[in-house]
């Protein structure tokens, strides 16, 4: 079984790259074990220790996110501050359903 290079890193362009993109950025965020912070928003009633692990997983979320981005893209979340908010954005722009 031939296995993906992950040297290859895929940027999401728009529309026409979404899908893959949307794949492999969700095979990463798991394994990352990062998925969580994008798929939840942040818990209000987190301990202080809690809250600073949580900021911490959402900060690399976000880079991860963040850096396999083209400019055209990156212009639908720049006003968010938490991975989920922009993966929701990203949802609601890209995700046809």
């Amino acid at each position: 079984m031939e296995r993906i290079d992950k040297s290859v890193v895929i940027i999401l362009k728009g529309s026409e790259n979404w899908p893959v993109w949307k794949f492999r950025t969700l095979i990463a965020l798991k394994v990352k074990e990062l998925y969580d912070v994008v798929e939840n928003p942040r818990d209000e009633n987190l301990s202080k220790d809690e809250l600073s692990k949580w900021i911490k997983k959402d900060q690399l979320a976000q880079d991860l996110i963040v850096a396999k981005m083209d400019e055209g893209p990156i212009n639908h979340i720049l006003t968010f501050d938490t991975a989920h908010d922009m993966w929701q954005k990203l949802l609601t722009v890209y995700d046809k359903k």
